[in-house]
Parts: C-alpha cells; structure tokens; sequence
C-alpha cells in the first residue's frame, strides 16, 4: 500500500531517500577516507624516494671529492717532479756549456724538450674514460 507524503511523493519515495542518503554518505565517506589513506600512501613513498635520491647525491659527491683529492695529489706530486728534473737538466745543461761539451749540451736539450712536450695527465686514461668511470658505481681507482 502505497499512501502519499505532505511533500506530493509516495511514503516508500521518502523512506528510500532517508535510506539511500545515509548509504550514499557512507559510500562517500568511505571514499574520502580511502583517498586520503592513498595520499598519505603515495607521498611517504616520494618522500622515500627523495630520501634514497639525496643519499645517492651525497655519495656521487663524496666520490667526486674523493677523486678530486686524488687527482690534486697525483698532479701535485707531477709537477713537482717536472720542476725536480728541469732543474737538474737545467743544471747539467749550465755544466755542459762550461765545459763546452755540445754532443751532452744537445742531448740534455733534447730531454729538456720532451718533458716540456709530455702532458702530466698522461699517465691518466683519457678524461672521457674518467668521466664514464664517475658514473660507474664500484669503480675501483689504483694511482
């Protein structure tokens, strides 16, 4: 039996909306909540992510220092050298004109000029082979 509501509709219209409202509501509710729990999911994840990316960064850059100090040194310590050996072909060259000896004269020219030619990264691979061993996780470097 159907009989009519003061507002023009059927008693069942008026108790299926006092019915479907409060299901619909909780659907809803049901829905925000999961979102939000998504949301929370979703940005502790990128916060991980950020997290294991600062840590990479901050690895990539202590190797990089690493490596700096180690090609400081290596350059450091080549130069040294360099200026070590001028100065003794340097000397020898002086004791040479002394004695006006000019095969020893010529000769000591001759490693005057290559050391001045050669490079002091040459010992090193080429930088594009360093570059590529930057990226490389576990390169091993041996001076």
């Amino acid at each position: 039996m159907t009989t009519r509501d003061g507002a023009g509709g059927t008693t069942e219209q008026t108790l299926l909306a006092k019915v479907v409202v409060p299901l619909d509501a909780l659907k809803l509710l049901t829905e925000v909540v999961a979102s939000v729990a998504m949301m929370h999911r979703t940005t502790q994840e990128e916060q991980t992510k950020r997290a294991h990316i600062e840590a990479q960064v901050l690895v990539k850059i202590e190797a990089v220092s690493s490596m700096r100090e180690v090609l400081i040194d290596y350059l450091a310590r080549s130069f040294d050298e360099r200026r070590g050996l001028f100065d003794e072909l340097f000397s020898r060259l002086g004791e040479a004109a002394e004695v006006r000896d000019v095969k020893m004269a010529a000769s000591i020219l001759g490693g005057i000029v290559e050391i001045a030619r050669s490079n002091p990264l040459g010992d090193l691979a080429e930088l594009s082979t360093i570059a590529d061993l930057l990226g490389k996780d576990g390169a091993e470097w041996k001076i």
